[in-house]
Order: C-alpha cells, then structure tokens, then sequence
C-alpha cells in the first residue's frame, strides 16, 4: 500500500522523475502525484470504459496512465535520471526482467 514513508522515499531518489512500469490503474502514481513525486505511469492496457484490462476489468484510471510496453515507456521518457517503478509486475512474466534490463 502506498503511505508516507514510500512518498519520502521517492521524493528523495526520485531524480529527474519516476517512470512507472505496469502501473495498471495509476493507484500508486496518482498517491505519489499528490504528494510531489514526479511520476509518467505506462501500462500495455489502461484500464478504462473501453478498456479491458486483464487485471482490473473496465475500472477507470486514477491519473492519466499511458499506453505502452517497457520498451515504449522507456523509449518516450528519456530515463537517464530517472527512477524505475514497478509494483506489481504481471505473475509469470519476463516483463520486470526485460524493463530492467532496458533500463
């Protein structure tokens, strides 16, 4: 669950902003947005009404969550001084192996 402490963290090692991976609803980054932290979060499905997301059905969005894979994510923000996120990586994915390593 997101709470303060994780809001100080960020705040501090945040450097040029916080690129989200697999961000889902935005739940994290809408909390960490309200609280100073500069976060871009990029999901392959948004959650939206005419979005089905595998994990979060037609739920909406908490912020803005952008589509795209690791490798789009990675590629649109330019991550030299950022911060790599990612919460809850798809179970029986190589998604996190593969974000990290593009990172």
């Amino acid at each position: 669950m997101p709470n303060e402490q994780a809001a100080i963290a960020f705040r501090k090692y945040q450097g040029d902003g916080v690129i989200e991976i697999g961000a889902g609803t935005g739940y994290w980054a809408k909390y960490l947005q309200n609280r100073e932290v500069n976060v871009t979060p990029y999901d392959i499905c948004p959650p939206g009404p005419k979005n089905m997301n595998d994990y979060h059905g037609n739920l909406p969005a908490h912020t803005l969550v952008h589509r795209g894979t690791h490798i789009q994510a990675l590629e649109n923000q330019p991550h030299s001084g950022h911060t790599l996120f990612m919460c809850y990586p798809p179970p029986g994915s190589k998604m996190a192996e593969n974000a990290i390593q593009s990172y």
